[in-house]
């Protein structure tokens, strides 16, 4: 019996060390290698997020013990690699895979964003707000529910219909119980949850959650802001480029101009603006 057991812990030991070199192998073969957080991701996100990915990019979900011994084996090779290990560490593991750059990768994963349950504690970026109409609930309980957080809620042709949109938490304030358990109630998931990506290695570096997690609408917002100004101040300091040119001639033109009608010089083209002036 002992020796049926020792001979089942050997079998799932090398189970382990394979898959553990298996995905070593993968590992190393990546362009970039992202370590994702579970503990607050349901497994329907991660069959979005499955389905939202091209075929450059998959998730690898395994024991947590598996994946320490793949980054730690793949760093053998990159040792770059061993920025991962304390992520991997502090979480409840997945790995992702890609030939794609970690910032598109995360960009994917904030666009696959899944509606989630109030949790007591939890804390709002906008207003909670419980629209109102027919509930769908029949007359009960419930309606004592609704109105210990202060919904104006009364039973209207069978069932609970709340009266006027009314706010029940709002931003920057924490979830009560009682708001949580009313939520469910009503069926309504007020906050989104996205997979959360602790780290990513690319290239031999390593790139934080913060620093993955930018904003593409408000980067092309500046970068457009910075061709602005930089076009301007090109022109301003009448520094000739491709783009520039059309726009200094024109200055130019202009000025000359001003200064013919100022100087009452008439050299053909100027007539026009010289006798307008003096008309003026």
């Amino acid at each position: 019996m002992a020796r049926m057991s020792e001979d089942r812990v050997s079998e799932a030991k090398k189970k382990k060390i394979s898959q553990a070199e298996e995905l070593a192998g993968r590992i190393s073969q990546s362009r970039s290698v992202a370590v994702v957080d579970l503990k607050t991701t349901p497994g329907s996100h991660i069959s979005t997020l499955r389905k939202a990915f091209s075929g450059e990019t998959s998730i690898v979900v395994r024991k947590k013990a598996v994946i320490e011994r793949a980054v730690a084996k793949a760093a053998e090779k990159e040792p770059t690699l061993s920025g991962l290990e304390q992520y991997v560490a502090k979480a409840q593991p997945a790995l992702i895979l890609s030939s794609a750059s970690p910032f598109k990768v995360q960009s994917t994963i904030a666009k696959a964003k899944v509606p989630a349950r109030a949790k007591t504690g939890r804390v709002p970026d906008r207003d909670i707000v419980v629209p109102a109409g027919d509930t769908g609930l029949p007359p009960g309980p419930a309606i004592g529910d609704l109105q210990k957080i202060n919904l104006p809620a009364k039973i209207q042709k069978g069932k609970i219909v709340v009266e006027k949109e009314t706010v029940v938490t709002k931003a920057g304030e924490p979830v009560t119980k009682d708001v949580a358990d009313a939520l469910i109630r009503l069926g309504l998931e007020p906050f989104e949850t996205q997979m959360n990506v602790l780290a990513a290695w690319n290239g031999g570096i390593i790139y934080t959650r913060e620093i993955l997690a930018v904003d593409e609408a408000q980067v092309f917002g500046n970068f457009m802001q910075a061709h602005s100004w930089a076009f301007n101040l090109a022109v301003e300091v009448a520094y000739t480029t491709q783009d520039t040119v059309e726009a200094l001639v024109k200055k130019a033109a202009l000025i000359a101009a001003t200064v013919a009608i100022e100087t009452k010089t008439v050299p053909g083209e100027n007539v026009s603006a010289v006798l307008t002036g003096a008309a003026k």
